[in-house]
């Protein structure tokens, strides 16, 4: 038997990191890493199939990574570096929103610091974290400081950490949805569903029509056995988001729900 197929080969620059897989959807160890795949036969690598890119976030579950061409990677910094300069400058004036001076009055907030520290890390620059926290070391800026440090954190493995300084944010800016979001996340991946539905209920009184926070209690609730409330969940995300309920999966979800709390009386 002929063993032929593709892979990627010359894998350098490794990275290990952690996080949630955007393909599966599980939670663990990711590595991203330089390489280029190439066409094998019994695992000899004999013609490329493509140019040599850096793999961002391979998940070991499901095998998917994001595919990012080398040439653009580091357009990709430079972008970050960009912004991050009007960002600094205005967490430390006590600003949650900042402008991006060249991007037509586009208004940015923490979750870019999130996307930032992520890329940063997975791109192969990770020693320019360390010197973001210093800038953002200040009164002013203590909710930012905190997200970045609680971010590089969850990418290290260093989960405890990571939720003491999102704890540290919630603290400094109680009126911003993002701790609680990223509280709730930790409190699952640790079996603790009851916290995790307080911290996102809270999310949502502050934002109480944003679809995405309100079906963040699914899993919650799911865990807890509250198929009653779980199918009221659905059916006001839908009223929010009409084009949901034309989504088959998803009604196939609420129904399988529906059945649940018919079933268990819950």
């Amino acid at each position: 038997m002929i063993i032929y197929g593709s892979r990627m080969y010359g894998k350098k620059n490794l990275v290990q990191g952690f996080g949630e897989c955007p393909h599966c959807g599980k939670y663990g160890k990711h590595r991203s890493y330089d390489g280029r795949k190439f066409g094998h036969v019994y695992f000899i690598p004999l013609f490329p199939l493509g140019k040599p890119a850096r793999v961002m976030k391979e998940c070991p579950h499901c095998n998917m990574g994001s595919h990012v061409p080398q040439t653009q990677v580091g357009v990709l910094y430079q972008r970050v570096e960009a912004l991050m300069q009007p960002c600094v400058l205005a967490a430390s004036e006590g600003r949650r929103m900042f402008i991006a001076p060249d991007d037509g009055g586009q208004q940015y907030n923490a979750p870019f610091l999130v996307e930032a520290v992520d890329l940063l890390y997975c791109a192969g620059f990770e020693q320019e974290i360390p010197e973001l926290v210093g800038l953002l070391d200040n009164e002013p800026a203590r909710y930012e400081h905190s997200i970045v440090k609680g971010t590089y954190a969850q990418l290290r493995g260093d989960a405890s950490a990571a939720f003491e300084a999102y704890r540290l944010a919630n603290e400094a800016e109680p009126g911003e949805v993002l701790p609680y979001v990223l509280m709730s996340e930790h409190q699952m991946r640790v079996g603790q569903p009851g916290p995790a539905l307080a911290l996102i209920e809270r999310a949502c009184e502050l934002e109480p029509d944003d679809v995405q926070l309100l079906l963040a209690q699914a899993a919650p609730l799911e865990a807890l056995g509250r198929f009653q409330d779980l199918a009221a969940v659905i059916d006001r995300a839908i009223d929010l988001a009409p084009q949901l309920g034309q989504d088959k999966n998803f009604m196939k979800l609420r129904k399988k729900f529906v059945k649940k709390a018919e079933k268990t009386g819950r």
